[in-house]
């Protein structure tokens, strides 16, 4: 498995001086609009667009059914898949996060809350990509490409909608008097949690496909 993780990694490496200019400029640009959770989006959005891009270089190569005929099996290539999704996720979350403190300290900005929106950000992405993963196994990446659209633009959509309909004020009050210690320890356990079903159902999935 560890192999398959290398190759992945291989093949996004050519994409890593992108990645530090992308990250460069917007953080820049994070700077000039004042606003750090930015950085954790589009931080969060690349990753999971690299992430997305080796499962693109996989169907167009073939790659599982050749790799199949050796001794690796097909629980080997979602675990792969799984643990590069964690490794690049949690590599873009970290920078992403260190990239919006800088700017919070730079414009003088609340840490504690644009931390808390990076972070959301970052829990969202991982779920998302829970469901993404399975649909890209059942259907392909590129026609899972709708659902991934779909997926990440109805929630954000919606959030806002109940943001301008609820009012700045109510919205505001809300979450004052949230505990976010506890919704972070039930975020991070819903993300595991969703992992788990997400990975049982990969891995259901491409033991019924032809290759």
């Amino acid at each position: 498995m560890k192999g398959l993780v290398l190759k992945d990694l291989y093949g996004v490496k050519k994409y890593l001086k992108q990645y530090v200019l992308f990250f460069a400029v917007f953080t820049v640009v994070g700077i000039m609009l004042k606003m750090p959770a930015y950085i954790g989006f589009l931080g969060a959005f690349y990753g999971m667009s690299l992430f997305i891009s080796t499962f693109n270089t996989d169907e167009f190569f073939h790659w599982e059914a050749y790799v199949l005929t050796g001794p690796l099996s097909r629980q080997d290539l979602v675990k792969s898949k799984y643990a590069l999704m964690i490794l690049l996720m949690g590599s873009a979350a970290v920078i992403a996060i260190l990239g919006e403190l800088a700017v919070c300290v730079i414009t003088k900005l609340s840490i504690a809350e644009n931390f808390a929106s990076g972070l959301a950000m970052m829990i969202y992405i991982f779920l998302m990509m829970s469901v993404v993963i399975p649909l890209i196994y059942k259907f392909g990446s590129e026609k899972a490409r709708t659902s991934m659209i779909l997926i990440f633009v109805v929630p954000v959509v919606s959030v806002a909608l109940i943001g301008k309909i609820a009012g700045t004020e109510n919205v505001n009050n809300f979450l004052n008097n949230i505990s976010w210690p506890a919704v972070a320890v039930g975020a991070l356990i819903l993300c595991v949690l969703a992992l788990i079903v997400s990975y049982i159902l990969s891995l259901k999935i491409i033991e019924k496909k032809e290759f």
